[in-house]
């Protein structure tokens, strides 16, 4: 599977100090949650931050 975010499976998020997001819908049947993927990758050593949460707030690091 291909998102905007990821290709085979990996970030696209290359590049330090980089953030990307995208909003999907998972579920079964009627009962639909919209969640957000969130990357960052961080501007020092490169290190790549993700999670799925219910909104970008909450997912982005303090």
């Amino acid at each position: 599977m291909s998102t905007r975010m990821t290709i085979n499976g990996v970030s696209t998020c290359t590049e330090a100090g980089m953030e990307k997001y995208e909003n999907f819908q998972m579920g079964i049947g009627r009962r639909r949650r919209t969640l957000v993927q969130y990357d960052y990758r961080h501007p020092i050593d490169g290190e790549l931050f993700s999670c799925v949460k219910p909104t970008l707030d909450e997912c982005q690091p303090p």
